[in-house]
């Protein structure tokens, strides 16, 4: 099943067609050198620090750990790239299989460092079933957890449930307090909308999107105040 989105053109663009965000690579490439170049930059800090014998006992593991985690982080980069060649060539296939819905959420928690990631104690342990890619769908919930960690300063972790329906299961992040931000990247994921700046969507913004639409998936933003809301529910087809 490959994934067709509906156009997403910043005003004035030139491309059209399902892959419009996407063949307009001068909108998310310098985005891209950015995301590129932070990582090396630490990288290369680490690096130097190491070989000069500056850095006190305390402070190699750091470093040591500073690399691994950028090394990963680029890693994840390049697969992204793969992604976006893959969405431009209509080639962003999805691999179906009937999967646990609740140890798909956990890994996709596991993976995230946000506040919303350290509220996995809310996912219940009853297998949920749904038909979905699981890597892609860990991919997809990993990326949207993220863009939940925005939040206003003391704000209380979100809690995360998960609720079965005739033909569908909703996941739903809720926070009483509103705190969940909802930026372009939210409203690009939500709706397929394209913000004044594209260059403000990176391509996990992109490719999350593509992800959502690939599972038949629908993201329901909750109500709203000065762009803050207080829940999301993301459901999907369990067939």
């Amino acid at each position: 099943m490959t994934a067709h989105d509906p156009p997403v053109l910043p005003p004035g663009a030139p491309a059209s067609g399902p892959n419009a965000v996407v063949d307009n690579m001068q909108e998310w490439l310098p985005r891209l050198a950015h995301d590129l170049r932070s990582p090396l930059v630490a990288i290369g800090y680490a690096s130097q620090m190491l070989r000069s014998g500056r850095a006190p006992p305390r402070k190699v593991d750091e470093l040591f750990a500073t690399t691994d985690r950028k090394i990963a982080q680029l890693g994840k980069l390049a697969e992204e790239i793969g992604d976006m060649l893959l969405i431009g060539r209509e080639r962003f296939v999805m691999r179906q299989g009937q999967c646990d819905l609740v140890s798909i959420v956990r890994e996709a928690l596991q993976e995230t460092t946000h506040g919303a990631g350290r509220a996995a104690n809310h996912v219940g342990g009853n297998a949920v079933g749904v038909l979905c890619d699981r890597a892609r769908l860990v991919q997809l919930l990993r990326h949207l957890v993220r863009l939940t960690g925005k939040r206003k300063p003391g704000a209380a972790l979100p809690d995360i449930a998960i609720e079965a329906g005739d033909g569908h299961v909703q996941l739903r992040i809720h926070d009483p307090a509103a705190a969940i931000y909802l930026g372009d990247a939210l409203e690009h994921l939500a709706h397929g909308t394209a913000p004044q700046d594209p260059g403000v969507l990176c391509m996990s913004d992109i490719i999350a999107r593509r992800i959502l639409l690939a599972h038949g998936a629908t993201l329901v933003v909750g109500e709203c105040t000065d762009q803050r809301t207080t829940s999301l529910t993301l459901i999907l087809p369990t067939s």
